[in-house]
């Protein structure tokens, strides 16, 4: 029970940190969470693509962590990870 009363209290920070701007603070306390997907939008969105294609990799969304990896300047990773992904084409083309 104590475990579930601390998550509820982390996503209140999350939500408050979120709506006072600080999205980095946001993300890492979602990513802490396991809310995977929120955490990595709110880390690309305060300007950390790297962050969030290394939460997406883990969660094994390659096609969205190969886009993060992108933004980043991550050539090589985004390409691994559109390969994992199925998309040969899209690799090639990083390159």
């Amino acid at each position: 029970r104590e475990r579930i009363e601390r998550a509820g209290i982390l996503t209140l920070a999350a939500e408050a940190w979120k709506q006072d701007g600080n999205l980095l603070k946001a993300a890492q306390l979602l990513e802490r969470e396991g809310e995977i997907e929120e955490a990595a939008d709110l880390f690309a969105r305060s300007g950390h693509p790297a962050e969030a294609g290394a939460l997406l990799d883990k969660a094994r969304d390659f096609a969205g962590a190969a886009t993060h990896y992108r933004q980043a300047g991550m050539m090589e990773d985004a390409a691994r990870l559109l390969l994992k992904a199925g998309d040969p084409i899209g690799a090639a083309r990083i390159h």
